[in-house]
């Protein structure tokens, strides 16, 4: 993983510069929301076709170290070993047609006994529970998707669960992104090459999953919304880094602590007096001189801002933290243009009236203003980096986007 090329850049680009619209992302949050008092933590999601929940899933899993268990997985592993006296079981399409036959064999409150001795194998557990299969065989078992109130109320005896997160789409907007066949007209309709699905056939096949996978939900909704403990996340923006952020204020709001640092500032400086007059204490800068905490300063820029990152990471996995980085000393030089073809989305503010204040918010009144402007870009790892204005843009965005991907691993 590399975080530039060699090709000169000779002028700032109006593409490096754009600036994007940060997508809205809506989350309501139940009454009885909470972080459980006591161990094992266990936090049910629901999210289907579209809902990015791979990637929210492993973003959950990574910064706060949740142990994921799958339903769909316990089910695929369990019901073999159940039935493997009377039946013959090799493959997934084996089980399907048993369950069809026999809608008995694939029961809620057995599924739930199965989960209960998977958190039982560490009682001081972070579990985040997957509870809705893709398989639509399962989606459809009557016996499987059902009311949950008796099976959980069980469960729950043993185990409480925190609460549920629900990785909404809205109906109106999973249609919305579907174009109907009826607005082309047939002369631009194409013939689709044998064994290839059209654009529209995709379109519908989409629309009844999504389709599938609400019904299916709805009862495990219900079920969460009458104890005041559902979490609706609306994850229409199609945009998992963003709809992660919402879900990491959430989870800092409820006293989850992070294995990493979030949301940090991180003010570069290149020289000694970029920082000069800068009350530390005033906006809670930690002073970082990077060549003190690295074994070779002349190192690569992604060994540097690995080391970097190992360090923020390591002040106490605290939600709000800003550094001050002087790299000075350093193989990193201002004048660095080298620019890097890896496309990544980020939000850039390279105009006249950033300052520091607009990123972070002031103690005690300060014994000087510190009333430099700066370059600001925001990474999809919820980290600013702040750069002075004349650093040239490209090199600001490759800085960031070299410790976001750092960050993400």
């Amino acid at each position: 993983m590399g975080c530039g090329g060699s090709a000169e850049v000779k002028s700032e680009t109006p593409e490096a510069e754009a600036a994007f619209q940060k997508p809205n992302v809506k989350i309501e949050v139940g009454s009885a929301v909470k972080k459980a008092e006591h161990e094992p933590i266990i936090v049910f999601l629901l999210g289907g076709p579209g809902s990015k929940k791979g990637h929210i899933v492993d973003n959950l899993v990574q910064t706060y170290g949740f142990t994921l268990l799958s339903v769909e997985e316990i089910i695929l592993t369990e019901l073999p070993k159940k039935v493997k006296l009377t039946c013959t079981i090799e493959k997934t399409s084996d089980l399907r047609n048993l369950v069809n036959e026999d809608p008995s064999h694939l029961v809620l409150g057995w599924v739930l006994e199965h989960l209960q001795r998977r958190v039982e194998r560490d009682r001081h557990g972070l579990y985040l529970v997957d509870v809705m299969p893709n398989l639509k065989w399962m989606m459809r078992s009557t016996s499987l998707i059902k009311d949950p109130s008796a099976e959980m109320e069980a469960f729950e005896s043993g185990y409480p669960v925190a609460f549920g997160i629900n990785l909404d789409i809205p109906e109106e907007k999973v249609v919305g992104n579907v174009n109907p066949i009826c607005a082309k007209h047939p002369s631009e309709f194409k013939k689709p090459e044998p064994g290839v699905q059209s654009d529209e056939a995709d379109s519908s096949r989409t629309q009844k999953r999504a389709k599938l996978h609400q019904n299916s939900a709805r009862p495990w909704i219900d079920f969460f919304r009458k104890s005041n403990r559902l979490v609706t996340v609306d994850v229409s923006c199609g945009e998992p880094e963003y709809i992660s952020e919402k879900l990491d204020e959430l989870l800092t709001e409820l006293s989850f602590p992070p294995l990493k640092t979030l949301n940090s500032v991180v003010l570069f400086g290149f020289d000694e007096e970029e920082f000069s007059g800068l009350d530390y204490n005033h906006y809670g800068l930690s002073e970082v001189p990077l060549k003190t905490v690295v074994n070779d300063p002349m190192a690569s820029k992604e060994n540097l801002l690995s080391s970097l990152c190992r360090h923020i990471d390591s002040t106490g996995n605290t939600t709000e933290t800003s550094f001050a980085v002087q790299l000075s000393g350093t193989s990193i030089k201002k004048t660095e243009t080298a620019k890097s073809d890896k496309k990544s989305l980020m939000f850039m503010n390279m105009e006249n009236g950033n300052y520091l204040h607009n990123y972070i918010t002031p103690g005690k009144t300060p014994k000087a203003q510190f009333n430099r402007q700066f370059k600001a870009v925001m990474s999809t790892e919820d980290e600013v980096c702040l750069f002075p204005q004349d650093t040239h843009t490209e090199l600001c965005r490759q800085i960031a986007l070299c410790m976001a991907q750092i960050r993400a691993g």
